[in-house]
Order: structure tokens, then sequence, then C-alpha cells
């Protein structure tokens, strides 16, 4: 009985010990909340500044709104050119449609401010000498290359790009499903560090290979866990669930077809579009795949970097090292 419960106890140990090991490598940036230090982020609204405006007063209007929303009205207000310019948006059928339709989707889907403000708390815990910057939220009429700006010092968002896969307009408006998928609420915050990561974070080095573009890839998808390690990996990837679970079936197929092929050190422009080009799929590999698969393993070499350099700061593994010493030190070696 005493060597039963004796196996029994040494069973558990092994048990306990596996899964915080998986823990601290899989989530050794989730730091405990009454660790981070408190922000206040500032969230001006200038899409219900500009639509709930009287427009019989219009150009007075906007004088005194001037002050609280520089990063739209810097301009001559003096000007009729620039008031008419603003009149006319606010008269469009489309922005005017679109400008309710956030204020349905978000006022139901609410969230994301107090999401964006526990992860600029992780923010100014790893980079604490980054200005934090005041968030605006506006209406671009769809135009998903702008959907998040990050300028001096403010951070701007168009709600209009977030209303949800099946949002009619974006149907009507020709908008792909794949890049509509990543068109939620639920994606609103991750576009918001991927954003956050090119303006203050990215190295600009030029990446002649797929191996330097991949990891380079990878470094913005460790930080954005780090900003958000409760999000699940398809949406902070940007791809539908049945996407990713395709890609951790496939995980050691890709990588000896990228081994295999040669494909790490190749500097063709056709191979860097197949691995790391949007789209609804990656045909070489499957219908069911992604795109951007490069992407996504330059992700998972990080995430092993970031385990076997576990005294690392989150700074010193975005930062440090070229392509081929992170592939090297971070052993990885998907199973088959």
């Amino acid at each position: 009985m005493q060597k039963i419960f004796a196996w029994f106890f040494i069973l558990l140990i092994i048990l306990y010990l596996s899964v915080t090991s998986c823990k601290s490598g899989r989530n050794r940036f989730d730091i405990d909340q009454r660790e981070l230090p408190q922000v206040s982020l500032i969230f001006r609204d200038f899409s219900s500044a500009l639509f709930e405006a009287d427009t019989a007063r219009f150009a007075e209007y906007l004088r005194q709104l001037q002050p609280d929303f520089l990063p739209f009205l810097n301009a001559n207000l003096e000007d009729t050119a620039n008031i008419n310019r603003l009149k006319n948006f606010v008269a469009d059928t489309l922005a005017r449609r679109l400008y309710h339709r956030t204020k349905e989707v978000f006022s139901r889907t609410n969230t994301w401010k107090s999401q964006l403000e526990t992860s600029f708390r992780r923010f100014r815990y790893h980079f604490p000498e980054i200005q934090l910057p005041e968030v605006y939220t506006f209406i671009s009429n769809v135009q998903p290359e702008q959907a998040v700006m990050v300028g001096s010092g403010e951070l701007l968002v168009a709600l209009d790009c977030f209303l949800g896969a099946d949002e009619a307009v974006y149907s009507k408006l020709g908008i792909p499903r794949y890049m509509a998928a990543k068109m939620t609420p639920a994606h609103l915050v991750p576009a918001i560090w991927s954003a956050m990561y090119e303006a203050h974070i990215e190295d600009r080095t030029l990446r002649t290979r797929v191996l330097d573009e991949m990891i380079a890839s990878g470094r913005k998808y460790l930080f954005m866990e780090a900003m958000m390690p409760d999000l699940p990996d398809h949406i902070l990837f940007g791809v539908e669930p049945e996407k990713m679970r395709w890609l951790e079936a496939h995980e050691g197929e890709i990588w000896l077809s990228l081994v295999s092929e040669g494909l790490l050190y190749s500097s063709e422009p056709v191979v860097f579009r197949k691995l790391l080009s949007d789209g609804p799929f990656t045909a070489e590999f499957s219908y069911d795949s992604p795109a951007r698969i490069g992407e996504w393993v330059g992700w998972q070499i990080m995430r092993s970097y970031a385990q076997q350099q576990s005294q690392k700061p989150l700074q010193a593994l975005l930062t440090e090292g070229d392509a081929q010493t992170i592939l090297s030190l971070s052993r990885y070696k998907p199973k088959r």
C-alpha cells in the first residue's frame, strides 16, 4: 500500500512539473496583475462629436472642438473649403450609416476599452520609457489599411473597420471573407497592438531572406501575446478557428517542407508571397490552410526561443540576435 501511495505521489509531482513547465514557457509574460502599474487612458470619440454636430453652426462648433481633436482638425477652420469637406462627410450616406452601426455594435460590445487599458498596463510594465497615447475613435468609411494609426502621442482607431465578419456593408464593398474575418470587435485590440509594435518597437533592418521575415513577424506576435496573454491564438493571428487547428495539426509537416525545400534562406519574391502574403489560404499546402504560414512558424520559433532564453526580458527578446542565431538557440523542432 505504501509503495502504491509513493508511486502515486511521484506521478502527481511529474504531472505538476510538466504543467508548470508548459505554463512557464507558453505564458511567461502573463504577469500577475497585482505587479502591473496602473494606467489611465484618455478616450476621445471624434465620430460622435462630428456626427452629432449642429450643422447650422458647424464652423463655430468645429472651432470649439479643435483643441480636443487636433489629429483630425489641425487645419484652418476659417477656410470654408475645409468646413465644407467635413460637412459633406457628415452628410454622406455611407458615413452616417457606418456611424450608427458602430454605435449599435459597440454599445453591445464595449469591453475593448477595459481590455486595452489592461494591456496598456502590461505595456507600461515592459516598456516604461514609451509615452502612452491618447485614444481617438473615428469613422474611416471602411479603410482597413487605416484601421489603426499611431501618431506622436495619439492612437487613432476606425471603429467602422471592426463591425463583424458578417457586416453587410463589408460584403457590399467587396471586402474578401478572409479580410472580413479580422474585422470584428474581438480583433480591435490585437490590431492596435500590431500597429503599436510597428510604430515603436519593430526593427526596420532590411530583410532579404524568408527566415529574416519569419522571425521579424514572430517577434511581433510574441509581443502581442505578451500584451494580451489571455487571447486565443486564432484571434491574435487573425484567422478563423478551423484554420488555426489546421496549423497546429500540421506544424511538423510545414516545418519539414520549409527545411527540405530550402525555403528558409530563399530571397525569391515568389517564395515571400507564398509564405508571408495575406490571402484566403496557402494553395501549396492545402485549401484548408490559412495564408501567412511563414509568419505563424516564425511565431512558434520565437515562442521556443523565449522559453529557452527564460531569463531575458521581453525587450531583449524583441531586439537581440539575428534570425539565424534565434533559430539555432530556439531548438525549434516540431513533432511530425
